[in-house]
């Protein structure tokens, strides 16, 4: 799969960033991180990841006047980070607070929350497979 990925990139092509979340062993926020970290190792620059998970997002499904960018009269939903992600995606992994619905949530207690989901999770039944012989 990298080497397809790397040739979209390589050919311009759009890639957005969106995980299968609510997906089995794929939990939000943390999924998200993965789908850039993979899409930086296929080529992607940092500033094309940031915008594959912003902007690009929000014009693929046509709601870009509403959501993508920080604007005056655009939501938003933040992740505040030390540093600056556009020259070093490692930044991300820094998160100081998130903001949602304009509210602050503190990262240590949404990890926490994150580990009792963990906890509670049920294992996926067996007979679940996703084979390429229908």
């Amino acid at each position: 799969m990298a080497i397809f990925t790397n040739e979209l990139i390589r050919r311009g092509a759009k890639i957005l960033i969106g995980t299968d979340a609510p997906f089995p062993y794929l939990a939000p926020g943390f999924s998200y991180h993965d789908e850039i970290q993979a899409l930086l190792e296929c080529g992607l620059s940092e500033s094309a990841a940031l915008q594959a998970a912003t902007l690009a997002g929000a014009q693929a499904l046509e709601i870009d006047h509403l959501v993508g960018v920080i604007e005056p009269g655009k939501l938003a939903d933040l992740l505040i980070v030390e540093g600056d992600p556009t020259t070093d995606m490692q930044s991300l992994q820094q998160i100081q607070a998130v903001i949602r619905n304009g509210r602050w949530f503190d990262p240590h207690e949404l990890l926490i929350q994150a580990a009792e989901y963990a906890r509670k999770a049920e294992e996926i039944p067996q007979n679940r497979r996703f084979d390429a012989d229908y």
